[in-house]
């Protein structure tokens, strides 16, 4: 089976992208064993003690990225949203809220008591009327009591507010498992782009490897330099270095992927994906001001402040209200009562009690409630003006990424063509020096031409992915598995 050249060598005709499910050939695209096929010196020595062995589409047989656990896209972002602690976390918080809402719905309710109590005194005592005694006496009490003292203004509107708390904390639930799933994607994509790096390095080392034996062959025969020779070795060399550094790429990638997605950190991931390819989440033929228009609509976050807004407005008429509505006290209790003089213990018998009142309170002469109400006006204007950033970042946040897609398509397509235009470049200098009218050595700038575009190409791809999956959460979404 010949090798495959991964994505590195695909080049787009156009600027036409490819969702990530439609990999199968298209018009205008150079297919991957398009670059084996025409150039012959491409294919690495099977088993050469330098590099891994390969399999025909680049992957080693053996080694780290072999024994790495298999994920696709769909897997990490399922188990990102189901262990992510951040999403633990807000639902956490809105739990707290839910608990807070049952509290402020409760107001109405009265407090039970039920419980006994004992007295014992000896010594002076004074009358009201002012005479003092000398009594020993004792006296107990057991029973049960209802209590209640709440202020109107908070039992009325406490829970519309409370409840206004809740819709903030569902919002930032959803918002936390969006920014989630988007650092997994992230994460994913950055791997991916990791793998696809190593099997660049390994196809540019292949090269290399075959030039040094050309280079070497002509300076055995005298057709060319043993300097010539040595620069090839030295590019081989090189190659090398570059393929290490790709593999600690994957290392890091694998492990910033695992921490997202609270695995083991010394388990190693590999991006279950055949290559990395261009893909569209967010229709490019969306106007921009469209696009922030779903944004402002759709965005969890924004949701958030929008419900924290209208409880801190309920807060404030709350605050205003206050002085005018009176606390309402109210209890009742019943029981035994018994007692006696000394430490006799007697004439046990029921009791009971009921009171009430209704009392208007003014804070601190009212300096207290003028503070009080500035100070809730104060916090509803801060969140007012929340508001107002967050969606003044949303705005910059869409239409930067609507700005890097609409470029990315062009890059592209520039970088596509650089790309085919540097395997054209090195198809002609191969055949000019398999048919004896150049040096090897006359290769090596088309070598590192190829490689920097192909290089230049997958940055470009991955960039892209990333300004795709950005602008699908600034708009209000997220990847979903």
């Amino acid at each position: 089976m010949p090798r495959r050249s991964l994505l590195m060598v695909v080049v787009l005709a156009s600027a036409a992208c490819r969702s990530q499910d439609a990999r199968a050939a298209q018009p205008g695209v150079l297919a991957p064993a398009h670059f084996a096929d025409r150039v012959a010196l491409h294919s690495p020595a099977p088993g050469a003690p330098d590099e891994p062995p390969v399999e025909a589409d680049g992957a080693p047989r053996e080694g780290a990225e072999a024994d790495a656990f298999a994920i696709d896209l769909a897997m990490a972002l399922e188990m990102g949203g189901a262990n992510s602690l951040q999403v633990e976390l807000a639902r956490a918080m809105l739990a707290e809220s839910n608990a807070l809402l049952d509290t402020a719905e409760a107001r109405w309710l009265p407090d039970l008591w039920l419980g006994v109590s004992y007295e014992k005194h000896e010594g002076a005592l004074q009358e009201t009327t002012g005479n003092v005694l000398d009594v020993s006496r004792n006296a107990g009490f057991i029973g049960a009591g209802l209590f209640a003292s709440f202020n109107f203004v908070d039992a009325l509107l406490e829970p519309r507010s409370a409840l206004l708390d809740v819709d903030a904390a569902g919002a930032d639930v959803a918002a936390s498992v969006n920014d989630t799933l988007l650092g997994i994607a992230l994460a994913y994509n950055d791997l991916l782009e990791a793998q696809s790096l190593r099997g660049l390095a390994l196809e540019n080392v292949a090269l290399a490897r075959d030039l040094v034996e050309l280079a070497e062959a002509f300076s055995r025969s005298g057709q060319g330099l043993e300097s010539d020779a040595a620069r090839a070795r030295n590019e081989l060399a090189g190659r090398r270095r570059i393929l290490a550094a790709a593999e600690e790429s994957i290392a890091l990638r694998s492990t910033v992927l695992a921490k997202r997605l609270r695995l083991d950190p010394t388990l190693a991931l590999r991006a279950d994906e055949p290559a990395l390819v261009p893909f569209v989440l967010v229709p490019g033929e969306l106007e921009l001001d469209r696009l922030i228009a779903q944004a402002m609509e759709s965005r969890p976050d924004l949701r958030s402040l929008e419900s924290t807004v209208q409880a801190q407005e309920e807060r404030e008429a709350q605050e205003r209200l206050r002085p005018f509505v009176p606390r309402l006290n109210v209890g009742v209790r019943g029981g035994g009562l018994g007692g006696g003089t000394g430490s006799n213990f007697d004439d046990f018998d029921e009791e009971g009690e009921l009171t009430a009142s209704l009392v208007w309170t003014v804070r601190n002469l009212g300096a207290g409630e003028s503070a009080a109400r500035r100070r809730k006006a104060a916090q509803h204007r801060q969140a007012i003006i929340r508001l107002q950033l967050a969606r003044d970042s949303v705005a910059e946040e869409v239409s930067l990424a609507h700005v890097q897609i609409r470029e990315g398509r062009r890059q592209m397509e520039f970088a596509a063509r650089t790309v085919a235009e540097s395997l054209e470049s090195l198809e002609l200098n191969m055949r000019r020096i398999r048919g004896a009218e150049g040096l090897p050595i006359e290769a090596l700038q088309a070598i590192d031409a190829s490689a920097k575009a192909k290089d230049t190409y997958l940055a470009t791809v991955a960039e892209f992915n990333r300004s795709q999956f950005r602008l699908l959460r600034a708009v209000g979404s997220a990847p979903r598995p």
